[in-house]
C-alpha cells in the first residue's frame, strides 16, 4: 500500500510470515514402517508450512505403499494449529519461561490406512520362446504371493540376465501390465503379463584377449569358459573378467 506524507508518497509492504511444521506424525495402520515413509516426504519438520509439500507428501507415500504391495492404501492429512505438550511445558517451565504463550507452528498428521496386501492371481508372458514356467523358476514374484512392486523391478532385470545368458544379446523387457481383479466390487488381487521382445540368439563367433603382458594368452583362454561356438552368455563373462581380474590380482 501507499500513504501521502508531507506531499512524499511512502511505499509500505506488509509482510505476512508462514507458519513452520512444528511436527510431522503419521497415524493409523502401522505397515508399512512409519520411520521408511518418513523418509519419502518433502514436508520438514521446522521448515516453512507449504500446502502443496503435504500433497505431494501424500503422493509420495503412496507410491512407497505400492511397491511395498499395499496398492489400496488410502493417506489423508491434517493440518493443525500446534499445542505444546506436557512435555514441552515442563521444559519450558524449568528454562524460568513464564506465560501461556503458545509457539507459532502447525503440526501436520497423516492418516494412513494401508489396506490388506495384495495377492498375485497369475503371471503370464506374451512373445517368448522359452516355457513359461522356466521363466516363473527366474522370479521372486509369485502366484498367490504378496505384490511388491520393488521386488517385481528387479525381477525384470533377473528376466533380462537370464536371457542375456542364453544367447539373446539384444533382448528386452517392458513395465509389466497390472490387471486388478474385483469381486462385487472389491478388489481382490492382481494378474500380471510380462511383455517380452526375445529378439535373435547369437553364439560366439571369436574371443580375443589383447593387454595382456605379464599373462600369457595361454593361460589365461585355459581358463575361459566364454568359447567360440557357445552361446553369448553373460553370466560367463562376467566369470571370465572376474577370474582375469583374479589372476592379475595374484601376481601382484
Amino acid at each position: 500500500s501507499t500513504k501521502m506524507v508531507d506531499g512524499k508518497i511512502t511505499l509500505i509492504f506488509s509482510v505476512k510470515e508462514r507458519q513452520r511444521v512444528v511436527s510431522i506424525n503419521i497415524v493409523g495402520s502401522k505397515e508399512p514402517s512409519h520411520e521408511e515413509l518418513k523418509k519419502t516426504i518433502t514436508l520438514k519438520e521446522n521448515a516453512p508450512y507449504q500446502p502443496y509439500q503435504v500433497k505431494e507428501s501424500i503422493q509420495k507415500m503412496l507410491e512407497y505403499c505400492q511397491k511395498q504391495g499395499y496398492c489400496f492404501a488410502e493417506i489423508t492429512s491434517e493440518v493443525k494449529q500446534h499445542q505444546p505438550s506436557p512435555a514441552e511445558k515442563e521444559k519450558k517451565a524449568a528454562k524460568g519461561e513464564k506465560g501461556e504463550k503458545v509457539e507459532k507452528g502447525v503440526d501436520v498428521v497423516f492418516h494412513l490406512d494401508s489396506k490388506q496386501l495384495v495377492k498375485v492371481r497369475e503371471i503370464s508372458f506374451l512373445n517368448n520362446t522359452i516355457p513359461a514356467k522356466t521363466l516363473k523358476r527366474q522370479i521372486k514374484t509369485t502366484k498367490g504371493g504378496n505384490y511388491n512392486q520393488a521386488e517385481m523391478d528387479i525381477d525384470l532385470q533377473r528376466l533380462t540376465y537370464y536371457y542375456k545368458s542364453k544367447g539373446y544379446l539384444q533382448a528386452s523387457i517392458s513395465s509389466p501390465e497390472i490387471a486388478y481383479i474385483t469381486e462385487k466390487g472389491d478388489k481382490k488381487g492382481i494378474t500380471i503379463t510380462i511383455n517380452l521382445s526375445e529378439g535373435d540368439q547369437f553364439k560366439i563367433t571369436g574371443v580375443e584377449i589383447v593387454g595382456n603382458k605379464l599373462i600369457p594368452e595361454p593361460e589365461i583362454r585355459a581358463k575361459l569358459k566364454t568359447l567360440e561356438n557357445n552361446l553369448y552368455n553373460i553370466m560367463s563373462i562376467s566369470q571370465d573378467m572376474q577370474m582375469i581380474n583374479n589372476l592379475y590380482a595374484e601376481k601382484g
